[in-house]
Formats: structure tokens, sequence, C-alpha cells
């Protein structure tokens, strides 16, 4: 099965916790990234950035890891959880098409 990894910075002088993840989002793979997040949002930075750019996801279900981690930012509201993707390739965002999804299997 695909695996997820993560890799979690933290820039004291922006006061910021980076949280790169790489791999696929999937229903085994999104409680780890809910606990790595509330770990994170418990620290409180000023903002947790989550780079999804080499993010694929599997089940469009394992995107509830960030509703959850919405929800543990109102516990710490001084807390921002920022999701970065990649732009299509014409340099915009598509507003229909927030993350890449695919059949992982």
């Amino acid at each position: 099965m695909p695996d997820l990894a993560q890799q979690v910075r933290h820039d004291l002088d922006a006061n910021v916790t980076v949280v790169v993840l790489t791999g696929v989002l999937s229903l085994a793979t999104a409680p780890r990234v809910r606990e790595t997040l509330s770990k994170c949002v418990a620290q409180c930075p000023g903002a947790i950035i989550v780079d999804l750019r080499s993010v694929r996801v599997a089940n469009v279900v394992a995107l509830t890891v960030f509703a959850a981690a919405g929800r543990s930012e109102r516990i710490h509201p001084d807390v921002a959880v920022l999701l970065v993707r990649s732009p299509t390739a014409g340099g915009a965002y598509a507003a229909a098409d927030p993350l890449v999804f695919d059949s992982v299997g």
C-alpha cells in the first residue's frame, strides 16, 4: 500500500510550523496526519502551513483530517492552519479542483 511521508519544520524566527506531506493521503494514512497536526496546533505557532504539493488523495473522505485540524484550531484560536497546493498548468488555481484526486490501489 502506498504510504505518506511527513516532515515537520519549525521556523522559530517566523513563528510558523511547516508540515510537508509526500505520497498518498488515504483512510489508512489520515490518522497519522491528524496526530501530527494536533501536536503542531498544541505547540501554538502563529500558523501551520501544510504543503500538499506532493500529495495524491486516494479517498476524498481522508480530507476530513483537515477539518479535524480546524476543530483543534478552535481550542487554540490563535493558530491558523493553511493548506498549500500547486497551481494548475496555467499558473492559477482551479476553484473546482482544490486537490488532485486519483484512484490508488
